[in-house]
């Protein structure tokens, strides 16, 4: 079987969804399905990535994309999935992607199935539009589709509205649980880690107000941020330097592999308004980190508040602060919290999940 993934950035981009597309591919491969991926043909940074590529076996094509109004758009890549001969059309993003769907359609006789990610109706900007785009245009394209995959409870409930219940479930993202659950801790001191993007979204700037409260009690607390700048990295360093978090708080970027920084922390930080899920997050739980993430509803899909991790308000600076330094100074809590995280995180293993998602490719 021939599967073609539609997302809209792939390797060497970081992200929820480009870590799904690659992790899934890569075990679609070894269950011998042939994958392609068709993606944009630039990074954030506006670096041009070649027209084609193999990565791990999977064929990459890239194509130009054109943003108008937030609406991000190709030609190219709808000519493409109408040339390219394939069994099955995966689609990773709500927007031009899905829009697409009854026009293809039209012209291939393929199975089209949506991964839902959290769409682009989590957040309130442009609530009318949403509405107006999610009961029209997004109905009438997810009516087209073969089968929706919904990443979330949460997504399921939303997407319900529009989504006959028998052309959906929800199938949650995966992690490589048994390459994580084997990682060994080094011997960390007061160290936190966030992994992800630097943008808006993610309220980092919450974090780092945290840990301005938390250093006036563990002076050396150390705080990891490693992902890509999506624009904020400017706001960010403007706010440690008011902070005077200069020697506290450390930026990595362009990491190939940021597995190997969950055994250099002591705990995993998300401080987001929101997520599609929170890959990251169970990737952090599955390597044995306990976590503390901010009190919006995909979170709780994932942790058990005092039992892997804690939820927290993120806008309480102070408490969330407490909440830290009882954990920093406590070695036996953060191992059983760790060990705990590490055994719910099991349930995502993907190759666990890839089954159930190869389920809904042939059935």
């Amino acid at each position: 079987m021939h599967i073609v993934h539609l997302t809209p950035n792939f390797y060497p981009a970081v992200g929820g969804i480009e870590t799904y597309v690659y992790e899934l591919s890569r075990r679609l491969i070894k269950k011998g399905h042939k994958v392609s991926v068709v993606t944009s043909n630039m990074l954030r940074n506006d670096k041009n990535l070649s027209k084609f590529e193999r990565v791990s076996g999977i064929d990459v094509y890239r194509v130009p994309f054109k943003m108008v109004m937030r609406y991000n758009f190709s030609i190219e890549a709808f000519k493409l999935l109408t040339e390219l001969k394939y069994d099955v059309l995966h689609v990773h993003s709500i927007g031009y992607f899905t829009d697409i769907i009854p026009l293809l359609k039209r012209v291939k006789t393929v199975k089209i199935i949506v991964s839902t990610h959290g769409g682009i109706f989590h957040t309130s900007h442009m609530k009318l539009l949403k509405n107006i785009y999610f009961n029209s245009l997004a109905k009438n394209s997810l009516k087209n589709a073969d089968y929706v995959i919904a990443t979330s409870k949460k997504d399921s409930k939303l997407f319900s509205k529009i989504v006959h219940r028998g052309k959906m479930n929800v199938i949650y993202p995966g992690v490589n649980w048994d390459q994580l659950s084997k990682m060994k801790h080094g011997k960390s001191k007061n160290t936190l880690l966030y992994v992800g993007r630097f943008v808006e979204n993610k309220r980092l700037d919450r974090m780092l107000h945290v840990i301005s409260k938390l250093a006036t009690k563990v002076t050396d607390v150390k705080l990891l941020l490693v992902g890509e700048d999506w624009g904020e990295k400017r706001k960010l360093l403007g706010i440690i330097r008011k902070l005077g978090l200069k020697d506290n708080v450390n930026f990595v970027s362009g990491v190939k592999n940021h597995y190997r920084y969950f055994s250099k922390a002591n705990a995993f930080l998300l401080s987001s308004e929101y997520e599609g899920f929170g890959i990251s997050v169970i990737e952090a739980m599955a390597s044995g980190l306990p976590v503390v993430v901010n009190d919006i509803e995909t979170m709780h899909e994932i942790v058990t508040n005092g039992k892997n991790g804690y939820i927290v308000d993120f806008n309480d600076y102070r408490k969330v602060s407490d909440i830290l330094l009882k954990l920093l100074e406590n070695g036996n809590v953060q191992r059983r919290l760790g060990e705990n995280a590490k055994l719910s995180a099991k349930r995502f293993d993907w190759d666990v999940i890839v089954d159930e998602i190869e389920n809904v490719y042939t059935s």
